[in-house]
């Protein structure tokens, strides 16, 4: 239903690019050149303007009037982008045409980035029961809402220095007896620096002592060539992080653990560091009442949309963890959809703030019939999450992130008008309205402006 017959009837034109995955396959080589081929495209533009000429022109060849925006899907933003880096005059330049907009999976908080960019989930494809449209085979086995645990927490907990907030949610929620937290690296990437309490002389032995506990916490060991192999002898493809570092370097790396307290949290650790299978990952999601989706390593998570796929068949309710600045950018679908309806929402300040226990304080006061609300709410917009391969099956969230491609289509079409009529009424509207409100009040975009402390923004 969403292919045209002619460019003419077209909004706009989607580029079926693999950049994502050539960044993770590091072909970036293969990514410039296929970014220089679509600049140079003869259905795209006139085909002139290439090499020096692109530089000379800032980035806008002369694509023909009747060409639509373009849009391309961007999720894996870890690389450099294949516009930059070219160091050459005779290469495209360091920045995408102006009709070009990317489905990401965050966007940057600024207008400039926001104005271009949409934001896709991580699409869930399995297992069966989980994304098939028939939901009532499943229904009929959930844990009654009494009877489950309180709040599962599963996931990579990174190093504080790259990202702090799940692990400072692990250590205000570990305490909880019906709090489930399993990390398969959680002794790796925080247990492992206890040597940092120790003189700085005594940590160079203290680590080559520890690389063993390092591996063994994901079920690896370590060689005499330190490197991890798994149990059968193969090596896993990564060198110890710690071993052969500089003093100066374990110094800096030390230095992002003086807020963690290993005398009293280390038995924690070791308790919560587990691998488990896909198969009881979704097994606890479905038998306890909240589950907490919170960044890792970047703003994007995953466990988003696993929650929300969980919530809509009747399992946990989601509890997501958003920046201070605003929902926009960081979450799929925020223009359209009300978080407020199947979900609860907690800042990052409140995370830093150390006010978890204040909010498992509202949760624990959510009964059966609220909760209930949310998981219907949940089973309505679970096909925005989940992808399914029948033909005749209902939409999923490929036909979602299309329809989030053409708003954001709409909305470009906009700010071209808003840039020439400055003080049109409505664009000026529209550009305060997606702004976050400091203070106690939050622009959630189409959830409202949410009281911090109420209802769904819980702090």
């Amino acid at each position: 239903p969403w292919r045209v017959e002619s460019l003419e009837d077209a909004d706009f034109i989607f580029l079926v690019t693999n950049f994502s995955l050539f960044c993770s396959a590091k072909k970036i080589w293969t990514a410039r050149w296929l970014w220089h081929r679509l600049l140079n495209d003869t259905f795209l533009c006139n085909g002139t303007t290439t090499g020096r000429k692109l530089v000379e022109t800032g980035g806008k060849p002369n694509c023909r009037a009747v060409t639509p925006p373009k849009v391309m899907v961007f999720t894996n933003t870890e690389c450099t982008a294949p516009w930059q880096g070219w160091l050459s005059d005779y290469g495209p330049p360091s920045k995408p045409p102006h009709d070009y907009l990317f489905i990401t999976d965050h966007v940057a908080n600024k207008p400039s980035a926001l104005k271009r960019s949409t934001v896709s989930p991580a699409v869930v494809s399995k297992p069966h029961w989980l994304v098939s449209a028939d939901m009532i085979r499943r229904l009929s086995k959930t844990t009654p809402w009494g009877q489950r645990k309180f709040i599962f927490f599963p996931g990579h907990i990174p190093r504080p220095a790259i990202s702090p907030l799940r692990y400072l949610t692990w250590r205000q929620i570990r305490a909880e007896r019906d709090v489930t937290c399993i990390s398969h690296n959680l002794n790796c990437t925080v247990g492992l620096y206890e040597f940092c309490t120790l003189p700085e002389p005594q940590r160079s032995l203290e680590i080559s002592l520890r690389c063993r506990q390092s591996c063994q916490c994901i079920n690896m060991k370590c060689s005499t060539h330190q490197f991890c192999t798994t149990s059968n002898g193969k090596r896993a493809g990564k060198r110890n992080p710690l071993i052969a570092r500089p003093q100066s370097r374990i110094r800096q790396l030390c230095s992002s653990y003086k807020q963690v307290n290993f005398t009293d949290e280390a038995s924690d650790m070791q308790r919560d560091t587990k691998w488990i299978t896909q198969a009881d990952y979704f097994r606890h999601a479905m038998s306890h009442k909240f589950c907490l989706a919170v960044p890792g390593d970047y703003w994007s998570t995953t466990k988003l949309s696993d929650f929300i796929a969980v919530g809509g068949v009747g399992g946990c309710i989601p509890i997501i963890t958003i920046p201070s600045h605003g929902v926009v950018g960081s979450l799929p679908y925020v223009e359209s959809i009300n978080y407020c309806e199947f979900s609860y929402l907690v800042t990052y300040d409140a995370v830093n703030n150390g006010l978890w226990h204040e909010i498992m304080h509202r949760l624990r006061s959510i009964n059966e019939s609220e909760a209930s609300m949310k998981l219907r709410a949940l089973a309505r917009v679970r096909s925005s999450f989940v992808w399914r391969q029948q033909p005749m099956a209902p939409p999923s969230a490929a036909d979602h992130v299309l329809s989030a491609a053409c708003n954001l289509v709409r909305h470009w079409r906009k700010q071209q008008i808003c840039a020439r009529d400055v003080y049109d009424d409505a664009c000026y509207k529209n550009a305060t309205n997606r702004q976050a409100v400091q203070g106690r009040w939050y622009n959630a975009a189409a959830s409202g402006m949410l009281m911090r402390g109420g209802n769904c923004l819980l702090a």
